[in-house]
């Protein structure tokens, strides 16, 4: 018996069999953004938002709450992206603010995965488990980044993931039970080009991003349909790492990871492979970041066209029971944390898999742990039971 570390932050189930549906491949003879972004439009409520964060989008759910009937002009997912010390964060609020969307500041690990709602940490939970095996030790991103190794990174990499796959989903939920647009720091559409700098910096092994490249991306990114606007803030990697040393957190001042190296790897994979590929689908933003006006961006917005026929695939629907039942499906928990757990199988990667005896007593001594909360729900059911209930947005 083997499983891949990621699996420690989530609830084994069962009934694997139900996977996602794969909205990428819908014809369309509707546009659900139907219209223009309009900024007179902004601070405009629609009729009846379904509160999902308290009540499962069901059956009955999807005969009389409409979701079309929720979408306007500023029913939009935007993405705002660029290098790390880019200042993402403060114009993805900004922004957010000024147009009245949701802002879903970039998950964390500890408080998105690995912190229960005891208030321990499930993390160093296990780490007091397996202290004499350092290979199967949890690092937190502040020990990761003051001594790097690649043994870890696709641990980390798996769960950074993962985290911003629920993100996404969340964002996507919420403005199909809403209406209200939202703003996100990166999603995980644009995880591959962390990964592919990681690697490229000899920070992924060859196994690792093989599995991540073949088997984890390809089986779960197809689930979520892409934002509508791209916003790239283009700043240069010299001057990413000048913020990063200047403004960081202390282990981000002193980190092994942020290098110029890697700063460039990702500027490169974002305006060689990312933003080309994107474009295909939806509409790109690329401003300075030095240069950034949001009134302007504002303007730029609502110059856009979302009828264009060549792009925004995703979000061509034959009729309403498409989006309602794909918006079911992103309100079923249960079966997105399955679509997130598929992949497992196919792990082959040494540093990042767990084999028979060790598995089995960790489980065991997990489960009788108290400050875990499990009793019988699985493997690391402390974390997976209440994964539903983190504050993605």
């Amino acid at each position: 018996m083997m499983l891949s570390k990621f699996s420690r932050g989530l609830t084994i189930l069962t009934n694997r069999s139900k996977n996602l549906a794969e909205p990428s491949n819908l014809k369309s003879i509707i546009v659900l953004t139907k219209r223009d972004f309009s900024i007179d439009e902004i601070g405009k409520r629609f009729e009846k938002p379904f509160d999902y964060k308290k009540k499962q989008y069901g059956l009955f759910d999807q005969i009389f709450d409409s979701t079309m009937s929720k979408l306007g002009e500023n029913s939009l997912i935007i993405s705002v992206e660029g290098n790390f010390g880019s200042g993402k964060s403060n114009f993805a609020k900004k922004l957010a603010k000024e147009i009245d969307f949701v802002y879903a500041k970039e998950p964390e690990l500890d408080s998105h995965l690995y912190q229960l709602p005891n208030g321990h940490n499930a993390r160093q939970i296990i780490n007091e488990y397996v202290k004499d095996n350092e290979l199967y030790r949890i690092d937190s991103l502040e020990e990761w980044h003051l001594n790097p190794s690649y043994k870890k990174t696709i641990s980390l990499q798996h769960a950074f993931y993962n985290i911003r796959w629920m993100q996404t989903r969340t964002a996507l939920l919420h403005l199909m039970s809403t209406g209200q647009g939202v703003v996100l720091e990166r999603t995980a559409h644009s995880d591959s080009v962390i990964a592919q700098a990681l690697y490229e910096n000899k920070l992924l092994s060859d196994q690792a991003y093989r599995f991540y490249l073949r088997d984890l991306v390809p089986n779960t990114i197809t689930e979520l349909w892409r934002p509508h606007v791209v916003i790239y803030l283009d700043k240069s990697p010299e001057e990413c790492l000048k913020t990063i040393k200047s403004n960081g957190k202390p282990f981000e001042k002193d980190s092994k990871v942020y290098t110029l190296d890697l700063l460039k790897s990702i500027e490169k994979n974002y305006k060689k492979s990312f933003l080309p590929e994107m474009r295909n689908h939806l509409h790109i933003l690329n401003f300075k970041s030095n240069e950034i006006d949001t009134e302007r961006i504002i303007e730029e917005l609502e110059l856009l066209d979302f009828e264009d026929q060549h792009k925004f695939n995703d979000w061509r629907v034959r009729k309403e029971t498409t989006i309602n039942t794909y918006r079911k499906i992103l309100a079923n928990y249960e079966q997105c944390i399955e679509t997130l757990l598929a992949p497992n199988s196919f792990v082959d990667v040494p540093e990042y898999l767990w084999y028979g005896e060790e598995l089995s007593k960790l489980h065991n001594k997990l489960a009788e742990d108290p400050r875990m909360e499990t009793k019988n729900a699985g493997l690391f059911a402390g974390l997976g039971s209440q994964y539903q209930q983190r504050e993605w947005l």
